[in-house]
């Protein structure tokens, strides 16, 4: 009977756990949602960039040696592009191995189900990064607005033969590069949203008071915001970069300046796009967590006699939130979503 008792307590802290994690991926799905109801606009999109293409073509590709200028002018961002990616994949594979670590000490402490948190960490992961190749390789609205743009600009001025081909689709190597940022930055999310609510749900009472069992629960909470925000902020900025590789090679002659302003405002807002929804899943990736911490101060504030004990042992044990504190964790969650804007605020400067 005790042990029935147990097994039920740990499957209900399995399922919080599971429910938790899969919430980080809430974002995206929403996302994806409003872009469906988007999908005429999309269309309308791309018939007025498959018209504006003639007249364009007739003032750019005038000779062979401007072709092979602009082939050349793309390799040397690609290059460009491709140290970005180098930097980001770095920092995304060491926040990813922090947060792994984590997972593991954390696991080491919860007595049941170990072996189907490796099993949904693993599969969950795996299924994310599938949907996100899924809903770029299909006709989607969300290809629509983020491969075939730069698909039908790369055809326009036949620079996609310089790329070797996935299939014979025609989509190429360099179009599905622009996935890599988040691609990379996949595992760092779904770890740190597994290790914290591992921690939160799944970690036992040990010999610590509830207060300061509580502080350091709220202590991990703030690392863990920063520390992710950092991978978020480095793939807004290399997916920023990618976005705006082929309209920084397009010649602007008079006359057209309306077809390449287009793809512009479609690169910067790719990349705003991008930076809010980041933001979004950093919210999601500790909210459930974050919800039960807080349930938790509420009974310990309650139930403690003296208030003002329980303040000063949680600010002894790092988990007090003083207002510099909560500052900085509004500009850890609001840096993926701002980082955008000022990169292109930074460029209007004059130099």
């Amino acid at each position: 009977m005790e042990r029935q008792a147990k097994d039920n307590a740990g499957f209900s802290r399995f399922s919080k756990w599971c429910i938790s994690v899969a919430i980080v991926y809430l974002p995206f799905v929403l996302f994806l949602l409003l872009l469906w109801f988007h999908t005429a606009g999309g269309e309308l999109f791309i018939d007025y960039l498959k018209q504006a293409s003639s007249s364009y073509l007739a003032q750019v590709l005038t000779t062979a040696e401007t072709q092979a200028l602009l082939l050349l002018k793309l390799e040397s961002q690609f290059i460009h592009y491709s140290g970005y990616l180098l930097v980001h994949c770095l920092l995304a594979i060491g926040v990813g191995c922090y947060f792994l670590l984590q997972f593991h000490h954390f696991l080491n402490t919860w007595q049941y189900r170990r072996p189907q948190c490796i099993a949904f960490t693993a599969i969950f992961t795996f299924l994310v990064l599938a949907s996100l190749v899924l809903v770029v390789a299909t006709n989607t609205p969300f290809s629509n607005l983020t491969i075939t743009p730069f698909q039908l600009l790369a055809e326009l001025i036949h620079l996609e033969p310089g790329f070797e081909k996935i299939s014979e689709d025609s989509r190429s190597y360099f179009l599905y590069a622009q996935l890599l940022p988040i691609i990379a930055a996949v595992p760092a999310i779904v770890l740190a949203s597994a290790s914290f609510h591992l921690r939160v749900f799944g970690a036992p009472q040990q010999n610590r008071s509830p207060a300061k069992r509580l502080a350091e629960e709220l202590k991990a909470l703030k690392h863990g915001l920063g520390i992710l925000s950092l991978v978020l902020v480095s793939a807004v900025v290399t997916a920023g970069f990618y976005f705006q590789m082929l309209t920084a090679i397009l010649p602007n002659p008079e006359g057209n300046q309306a077809f390449v302003s287009v793809f512009q405002q479609l690169s910067s807002s790719l990349s705003s796009a991008a930076g809010l929804l980041f933001s979004a899943t950093l919210i999601a990736a500790f909210t459930p967590g974050c919800a039960s911490l807080l349930l938790q101060y509420q009974r310990l504030y309650r139930a403690d006699e003296n208030p003002d004990e329980l303040h000063k042992t949680m600010d002894k044990s790092g988990g007090a939130f003083h207002l510099l504190q909560l500052v900085k964790i509004m500009l850890a969650i609001m840096a993926p979503a701002i980082t955008s804007p000022v990169l292109d605020a930074l460029k209007g400067l004059p130099v």
